[in-house]
C-alpha cells in the first residue's frame, strides 16, 4: 500500500465527519479503485467509472477478489 492510500485511510473518516456504512458514493475517476475499495469495506454502496478501460478493469479485479458488492464501469465515448 503506498503512502498516499495510507494517508487517505487515516485522514478521510475526520474529513468526511459521517459514516459510510448505508451511504452511496459516485466515484468519479476511480482508477485502480483503492478508494472505492475502502468505501466498500467500510459499508458504502460504490459506483465508480473511469475513462479508462485498464484502470476500470482493475477496479472490477479489485472489488472481485476482495468479495465487495459495487458498479465499476468503463466510458468509452470519451471525445465523440
Amino acid at each position: 500500500m503506498d503512502v498516499s492510500f495510507r494517508l487517505f485511510k487515516k485522514k478521510i473518516p475526520k474529513k468526511i465527519g459521517v459514516e459510510l456504512r448505508d451511504l452511496s458514493i459516485l466515484n468519479c475517476g476511480c482508477g485502480g479503485g483503492l478508494e472505492a475499495q475502502y468505501f466498500a469495506e467500510n459499508g458504502a454502496d460504490v459506483v465508480g467509472f473511469d475513462i479508462s478501460q485498464l484502470r476500470s478493469e482493475a477496479s472490477a479485479t479489485r472489488f472481485n477478489y476482495n468479495k465487495l458488492n459495487g458498479l465499476l464501469v468503463f466510458e468509452s465515448n470519451y471525445g465523440k
